[in-house]
This record gives C-alpha cells, structure tokens and sequence, in this order.
C-alpha cells in the first residue's frame, strides 16, 4: 500500500466506537490532506464513516432548530482530496465540510476546517448590477376552466360547482311597492325568510341533492345533514325547529308545483333523474371575444367575459338532469331571494336575474354537456325529439299556489348547441 493510500488502520480508527455498546465516538486526529486518491474498500469505510457523523449531527442541532433535520450524503467517488487543508479534528466538521467534490472547494480557500467560520460575500458595486433581460413569456399551458371562471373569473377548482356563487338580493325595479301578499297562515316557516348569501344557497342544494323526490319520509335526514355540513348564517331566534320547519316546507311546495309540460318533481322517481351530473368536456381552444360574440350571434345576453383564453378542459356540475316523456331536462335550482311577493318571481323579474347573474351562458354549457352525453349514451339520439330543455327553479318563489311563479323555462335551438359545440372543439367557422 503506497503512501498516498489511506492505511485500513487509520480509516478504522476514525470507525473505532471505543468498543461495542458505548455511545461515544473516539476523536481521532487524521490528516486527509496526504493522500491523492482512495482506493475502492477505503472508499466504503470512509462512506460509513460520513453516514454516521450525518446522523450524530442530526441528533444535535435537530432540537436546537426545532425541525426535523434533513442531512444531504455526498456521493463519494475516487476523487483528489489534495485541496483540503488542515486537519480534521472534530467528527462534526467533517460532515460539516461535506468532502464535496473538488470543483466546490477552491470557493472556499481560507475555510479553516474544525472551527467556526465566517463567511463574508463581496458586494458589488450599484453601478455594475445590470438587470438580466426578462424571459420569454411561458405559455400556461393547458387548464380546467368552468362556467364560473368563464363568467366570473373564478379560479378554485370548486368553481366547478356554481351553487348560487355571486347571489343578490332582492330585484330592486321588481320589489318597488310590492306587498307580501301570500295566502301561507304560518310566515314563520316560509322559505323567504331563510338565510341568503352562498352558503345558504349550498345548503338548500344539499338538501334537493341527497332526496328521494318521491319519499318524504327521506327529508327529515336529508335536512338535518345539510344544515349540519353547511350551517347558514343564522338570525331565526332560539327555535332549533324553524330552519329545518322552513326547508321541509320549501321541498313539499317545489315538488308538488307542476312545472311547463306537467311535470311534477314529486313524481320523477331515482331512476328517471341524474344528481349533479359531472362533465368535463375538452377545449383545445376558447377565447372570450368567440365566445362572446357566438352567445350575441343566437340573441342570448352575455356577461362581461375577461378570461382570456382557455386551452385545456370545462369542467362543470348539472344539479339535475331527468326524464319525462321521452325528453331530458337539465334543471337549476336557485336560491336567489327576489323579494316576498309572487309578482318578484313573475316572469319579467326572472329575465332580469337571468340576464343580470350571466345565467343564459351556464345553462347553455349546460346543455351542451347533457347534448354530448345523450350522443354518446342514447341509442338513436335526436337532439330535436330527446332534448326538452332547461328549467331554472328560483325555489323561494315555487309554490302551488303561485303558479308560474319562480320557474324559468327555455329551450335552445339545437342549431346553438351545435354551434357552441363546434366552438368549444375549435372547428367552428367564423
């Protein structure tokens, strides 16, 4: 073994434990600075070494920096050690040092190993900083959009579900004047005076969400869930019974009101409905001005849309799509309060909401979506015969007893849908 080789002797005395089951490493002095080159087996102990030294260093100043302490283990390779200087007296500063590679060492000449060192970086001088030109700008690549970032500018990935996200209050030209005329003896009860705002909205769909329409005996538990996952911001008092008295109330007036066509919610079994219908539908390419121009183009009123461009997915929640008589409905529940009197949910009032909160957009995706599923799903699929169109159900206001009150009814020409299709596939012709 020449001498610029390392002796086993002296690799094992800095492994030497003092003997087995003591916890204290015996100190030896060795000067690494001899040797050019380690052979392979000097290589391996004097990894065992560094392993060892990383993890007794982790055992001290973990509780001193109060975190978890991550050692990083330089690989070691047969490398020149000549440009290290001194001795190694402590086993901490040779983990400290790390033994890095050669090309890390000249950056640190005056390093005296084994004491503590101060480092002190040149500042340059104001004059000679020159600002870096700035990068090209980075394409942002592919995103999942939905109808709330589209209309809304809305970035969270709960956006998806637009549950009533920017509610209003009372229609201010509706309202004017109007008198609560409403034949319902307990008002107490009555769905107007629930709480408003967005978490009032999701609870009420909650509630509509985990229902069996045809059983009452399902509400109570339906109820009672929902107010407890989404608590309103309540002001009803001490009475515990008045919110789920109120939602119990809202659920048998809107099921058993006939809506355009006849139906009754109350009749449409499980098996005849789709819950939050999820889709998520590829966009290579959206700019907001198409699409814009696309709702103009086919008389719908559109939102200010600042999104900008969206490449990538539209992603989005029907809160319910069922059956009746062959044809396929998507239907909304809204929570918006309108104000107390029927004549606030009449029919002029609700085309003010709709117009006002962008709605037209969010039914119209909507009813793209479900226009793709039935392609994909329904043997012999026509769009004409299958599609019935859209209900949108402002709750607080459907009541048997106030027909026609808080129910909007549209259904889009297939010649829109197949337009917005295209656009959202990027093939449609300017």
């Amino acid at each position: 073994m020449g001498e610029n080789v390392l002796s086993r002797e002296e690799l094992a005395a800095l492994l030497d434990d003092g003997g087995k089951g003591r916890r204290e490493r015996k100190v030896v002095d060795v000067d690494l600075t001899r040797p050019s080159r380690l052979g392979p087996d000097q290589l391996k102990l004097l990894t065992r070494l560094h392993e060892g030294l990383a993890l007794r260093l982790a055992a001290v100043l973990s509780p001193l920096l109060r975190a978890k302490l991550q050692v990083e283990l330089v690989s070691l390779t047969e490398q020149s050690f000549s440009s290290l200087r001194g001795s190694l007296p402590q086993a901490s500063a040779c983990h400290l040092l790390g033994l890095a590679p050669l090309p890390v060492l000249p950056m640190l000449p005056a390093l005296t190993i084994g004491s503590p060192t101060r480092l002190v970086l040149a500042q340059p001088a104001l004059e000679s900083v020159v600002a870096l030109t700035p990068p090209r700008p980075i394409d942002p690549g592919w995103a999942i959009g939905s109808y709330s970032s589209l209309a809304q500018g809305a970035r969270s990935e709960g956006a998806a579900r637009d549950h009533d996200l920017r509610l209003q209050t009372a229609d201010p030209a509706a309202s004017a004047g109007s008198v609560d005329i409403t034949t319902d003896t307990d008002r107490a009860t009555d769905i107007l005076h629930f709480p408003r705002g967005a978490v009032a909205g999701v609870c009420l769909h909650a509630v509509f969400e985990h229902i069996d329409f045809t059983q009452p005996a399902t509400w109570p538990a339906a109820i009672t869930g929902a107010l407890a996952a989404h608590p309103p911001p309540w002001s009803l008092g001490a009475d515990s019974t008045r919110g789920p008295a109120m939602l119990h109330r809202m659920l048998a007036q809107v099921l058993h009101t006939p809506l355009p066509g006849g139906t009754v919610l109350g009749q449409v079994p499980p098996g005849r409905r789709l819950v939050e219908l999820e889709f998520n539908l590829p966009v290579p390419r959206l700019g907001a001005a198409a699409l814009a121009q696309a709702l103009h183009q086919h008389g719908y009123a559109s939102p200010t849309l600042t999104f900008g461009m969206l490449q990538g997915y539209l992603r989005g929640f029907i809160d319910l799509v069922f059956e009746q008589d062959g044809r396929f409905y998507v239907l909304d529940w809204k929570s918006n309060h309108l104000g107390d009197s029927p004549a606030d949910y009449a029919a002029p009032s609700l085309a003010r909401a709709m117009d006002r909160q962008g709605y037209h957009l969010q039914y119209l995706l909507y009813s793209v979506a479900l226009h793709r599923h039935l392609a994909q799903r329904l043997p012999a699929y026509d769009p004409e015969r299958h599609l019935g169109g859209v209900l949108y159900l402002f709750v607080r206001g459907v009541r048997p007893h106030w027909p026609g009150r808080g129910v909007y009814f549209h259904r889009p020409s297939v010649a829109t849908l197949n337009h917005l299709s295209a656009l959202l596939d990027d093939t449609a012709r300017a």
